[in-house]
């Protein structure tokens, strides 16, 4: 190459710019990873607002859905009043509540006065009474029971028609008539001890059982009656555990 130094720089000039533009490559290259770690944190970042928009979104609706259930089952009317001013006796009496859904079923499996009792039963109920209480569709067989599977809280209503069907309508009243039981000492203790009002779902016969909620149901003693007996402590404390 001495005798060819035009060559010589030609091969320097080459080497120098091959030099330059690897540089800059590196540059652009170190550049074009930074913009576009950039352009994925952003994405993640906007994905990750969007999750949390909608996860507060799903909150936001369960939230809403639980505090319609809460408005409906405040604002269902009272079906059946509850009296326990007899002792070891117990009487339900319709109202001229309406019911708050629609329900079809049987009274074989009849309707659940949920919670009724404040802990599960050891012995439970299985008896008829007397009375004319029935639902506002069907017809009076004369033979109200009265049942409670052990371990549960729920007080179950039932045979209470010879019709083959019963029908809860929104908007209808649900019950009419009254009816009586006879309860053992004991029985009677739980019912005193026990709540005050709830749910009535229909159609249900233990605590497991799936129902649709038609009303509430309310006890309503007698003050001077618990005070002549001298249960009206026991009233009271059961009057307080609403």
């Amino acid at each position: 190459m001495g005798g060819y130094p035009h060559i010589a720089i030609r091969a320097s000039l080459r080497l120098h710019i091959r030099t330059q533009s690897t540089a800059m490559l590196s540059s652009d290259s170190v550049s074009g990873c930074i913009d576009l770690l950039l352009i994925q944190n952003r994405r993640s970042q906007k994905s990750k607002r969007k999750k949390e928009r909608t996860q507060m979104n799903k909150f936001a609706t369960i939230a809403g859905l639980a505090i319609a259930a809460t408005a409906m089952t405040a604002s269902a009317d009272v079906l059946l009043n509850v009296d326990l001013s007899v002792v070891d006796q117990v009487t339900f009496t319709a109202t001229a509540g309406l019911s708050s859904a629609d329900a079809s079923g049987t009274d074989n499996i009849g309707v659940l006065l949920e919670d009724f009792f404040s802990a599960p039963t050891a012995a439970g109920i299985f008896i008829s009474g007397t009375g004319d209480l029935a639902a506002a569709g069907n017809s009076s067989d004369a033979t109200p029971g009265l049942f409670n599977g052990s371990g549960n809280t729920g007080l179950n209503f039932w045979s209470w028609t010879v019709d083959t069907s019963t029908d809860f309508v929104t908007g209808a009243v649900a019950f009419t008539g009254s009816a009586t039981w006879d309860v053992s000492a004991a029985q009677y203790a739980d019912m005193l001890a026990g709540n005050t009002s709830g749910n009535i779902g229909a159609f249900a016969d233990t605590d497991d059982d799936i129902s649709v909620v038609i009303g509430q149901w309310n006890v309503v003693p007698a003050p001077g009656a618990f005070a002549l007996l001298g249960l009206g402590g026991i009233a009271a404390c059961r009057r307080n555990r609403a």
